[in-house]
């Protein structure tokens, strides 16, 4: 497909899906042939990404250099889809060795597979499901919009194999089944079928509160109340709890990316401060005195576990739906607040900070704030461009919250 070059077969091809994954001196990106390849690349209309990717980002220049080469193809190399294809090598390259200590080069060339296949698994799912346009792909999954009867719904599905993502979607399709049988007193789209490969839900009316993890958005007093008034009806949910632990090696996995387990919910988080001292992003004394402040004031409740305002439809003027259950379970109370927190405006975080009454909850909540924003770095430094001045925001943020 580019030239003489070797094939070489994906770890985790896609039905429908071609790849290629060349080392970087293979294709020689930096000369003149390099350049004639990727132009050949993007007149087939195939995306290519091409970097180094490892835990300490110490070849991220690189990987941005070459992105933006890319970029400026046009076409099939837009940015978007280099970003979304770098993000998915860099996992499945994680699941496969186990860690993100080791550097690997590659180069990747992916052809988008056509979508037939995933409307045939839902229509064996759910025989009355039929679908509107293309799925939507994110690193680890992808929906496809639909209808059912008339009714508009969303189908999802992992995008590859990886014990980590089956876990979280396992746990998914549970919760949806357990709250569609039990309400939990906030919006929530009704489940309408799921097997182990797909989950076909109710597509909510409305738009997101935001599209980006990191939006800073400015809300009023009475915006934020209504979140905290969800969160709190959350905790008064009754019903069953899927609480299947994950597996050593998944919980392995869990730890050293700083993901969420319901499972332990003090544990985790815990666990990831620790993490966070082995890498570097804060000082052993500072993540004990952040240990102590969650240890001391750790009440646990149901919660959602992923309360980012993505995850938030605003349905109508008077109520906000959540979605992307995955993450659900026990979890210290105060969790969801803390991501909130991290995505509100400055100007907007002084409405929260006023409902977190004073004493060990509050001192006990700016805790879960600097966790929650040291995963933000380790996020951003694993999985975004990691971009210096973003890094430096977070980092002067951690600053004024422990210091």
């Amino acid at each position: 497909m580019i030239g003489e070059l070797p094939e070489v077969q994906h770890p985790y091809p896609r039905h429908g899906e071609r790849a290629l994954e060349l080392h970087a001196r293979g294709l020689g990106v930096g000369g003149r042939d390099g350049q004639a390849r990727l132009a050949q690349a993007r007149q087939a209309g195939i995306v290519v990404v091409t970097g180094e990717v490892d835990e300490r980002r110490q070849h991220g220049g690189r990987i941005v250099a070459l992105t933006g080469g890319i970029e400026g193809l046009g076409g099939a190399a837009s940015q978007l889809d280099i970003v979304r294809f770098r993000l998915q090598l860099d996992q499945q390259r994680a699941d496969l060795v186990g860690t993100h200590d080791r550097t690997i080069d590659f180069v990747v060339v992916m052809t988008p597979g056509p979508h037939a296949d995933f409307e045939a698994v839902c229509a064996q799912v759910c025989p009355a499901f039929r679908a509107e346009g293309s799925p939507r792909r994110a690193r680890k999954s992808e929906m496809l919009a639909g209808h059912v009867d008339g009714a508009p719904v969303f189908a999802k599905r992992l995008l590859r194999p990886d014990p980590v993502w089956e876990w979280y979607f396992a746990r998914e399709v549970a919760m949806y089944r357990e709250l569609d049988a039990h309400p939990p007193g906030v919006r929530v789209p009704r489940f309408v079928a799921a097997d182990h490969r797909v989950l076909v839900i109710e597509r909510l009316p409305g738009e997101p509160l935001a599209i980006r993890r990191r939006p800073f958005v400015h809300m009023s007093q009475p915006d934020v109340a209504r979140i905290v008034a969800l969160r709190a009806a959350l905790a008064r949910w009754a019903g069953r709890i899927a609480d299947r632990p994950p597996p050593p090696r998944v919980r392995s996995q869990l730890r050293s990316r700083l993901l969420e387990d319901p499972t332990a919910p003090v544990e985790w988080i815990r666990a990831g401060l620790r993490v966070s001292v082995r890498r570097g992003a804060i000082s052993n004394d500072r993540a004990e005195r952040l240990d102590d402040a969650i240890v001391a004031h750790c009440p646990v409740a149901f919660g959602h576990g992923d309360l980012l305002l993505r995850n938030m439809i605003r349905v109508d003027s008077q109520t906000i739906g959540l979605v992307d259950w995955e993450c659900a379970g026990p979890h210290v109370h105060d969790w969801d607040l803390a991501l909130l927190w991290t995505q509100l405006a400055l100007e907007s975080r002084p409405h929260l900070d006023a409902m977190i009454e004073a004493g060990p909850r509050t001192t006990a909540f700016r805790a879960l704030c600097v966790f929650a924003l040291l995963r933000e770095l380790r996020f951003e430094q694993a999985y975004s461009s990691g971009r210096p001045d973003r890094l430096v925001q977070i980092e002067g943020e951690i600053a004024s919250l422990i210091d």
